[in-house]
C-alpha cells in the first residue's frame, strides 16, 4: 500500500466517486459525534409522537361522525376510513379542505383493492402549529359536503315525489 498523503487520498476518492464533499462530510461527522444526531432524532419522535396524538383523538372523537381510524403504530400519517353507514364523497371533502388550505389525500390512491376503500389519509411531518386549526377546517368540510349531498337527496326527492324523476 502506498503512502500517499491525505491530500492524495482526498484526490483518488474524488476521481473514484465524487461523493461526500470533505468539509460537509467532516461536519456530519461531528454532527454525529457529538451526539446532536440523536438529540434531534430523540426531540423529533417527541414532536411527532404529540402530533400523532393529537389527531388520533381528534378522529376518534370529533370525526367519529364519519371516519374510523385506521390502527398504526409507524409512520408520519394517519388513516381513517369513513363508517359503514356513512355516504359521503371523500373527494369533495379532500377539495373542500384543499380550499381552505388543508391538504389531505383520499385513501382511494393508496388502496389496492376494488372497490376501493373510501377514507382518509393525513399526514402530519410537514406541519407545525396549525393542528388544531386544521382539524377544525377538515371538519368544517365534511360538514359542508354532508350538507350539501343532504340538500341533493332531498332535493331529488321532492322531484321523485312531484312525478319528475323516475322511481328507483
Amino acid at each position: 500500500m502506498s503512502r500517499a498523503g491525505p491530500r492524495a487520498l482526498r484526490v483518488a476518492k474524488q476521481l473514484c466517486d465524487w461523493h461526500g464533499e470533505p468539509h460537509t462530510q467532516g461536519a456530519l461527522a461531528r454532527f454525529v459525534d457529538e451526539g446532536l444526531l440523536a438529540r434531534h432524532i430523540r426531540r423529533a419522535t417527541r414532536e411527532y409522537a404529540a402530533r400523532r396524538e393529537q389527531i388520533a383523538a381528534a378522529l376518534s372523537e370529533d370525526f367519529a361522525e364519519w371516519l374510523r381510524p385506521v390502527p398504526s403504530a409507524a409512520g408520519l400519517h394517519l388513516c381513517a376510513r369513513l363508517g359503514p353507514d356513512v355516504s359521503l364523497d371523500v373527494e369533495a371533502v379532500v377539495r373542500a379542505a384543499a380550499a381552505v388550505g388543508v391538504k389531505v389525500e383520499s385513501l382511494a390512491g393508496y388502496c389496492g383493492e376494488t372497490p376501493v376503500q373510501p377514507g382518509l389519509v393525513i399526514g402530519y411531518g410537514a406541519i407545525g402549529d396549525g393542528i388544531d386549526e386544521g382539524l377544525r377546517r377538515l371538519a368544517a368540510g365534511f360538514r359542508a359536503v354532508q350538507l350539501r349531498s343532504a340538500v341533493q337527496l332531498r332535493g331529488a326527492v321532492q322531484l321523485r315525489g312531484a312525478g319528475q324523476l323516475p322511481s328507483a
